[in-house]
């Protein structure tokens, strides 16, 4: 990880991480996702942690009639739920 020494080696200049690596805030990184103090700054997918609040936006923007039948086909097993609700 090169964000360690970088913060080690300046207090001062501004430090920007990029991609999809651990949780920041978790290895010490940043105090916070929110407010992350000092000179880090950046991106990070985290994919597990967010993977809820995702879908949770995507079913803000999508339309309901959308879902099951988009399910269906991508997910065999969801063909049960749309028969049930009679969508096609």
């Amino acid at each position: 990880m090169v964000i360690r020494p970088a913060m080690n080696a300046t207090k001062n200049i501004p430090i920007v991480m990029l991609g999809p690596g651990g949780d920041p805030v978790d290895e010490g990184l940043v105090e916070s996702l929110a407010r992350p103090g000092g000179n880090i700054t950046g991106i990070t997918t985290l994919a597990r942690k967010l993977g809820g609040k995702r879908l949770e936006l995507l079913k803000e923007v999508v339309p309901k009639d959308f879902w099951l039948p988009a399910c269906a086909k991508s997910f065999p097993r969801c063909g049960n739920a749309r028969a049930k609700s009679g969508t096609r």
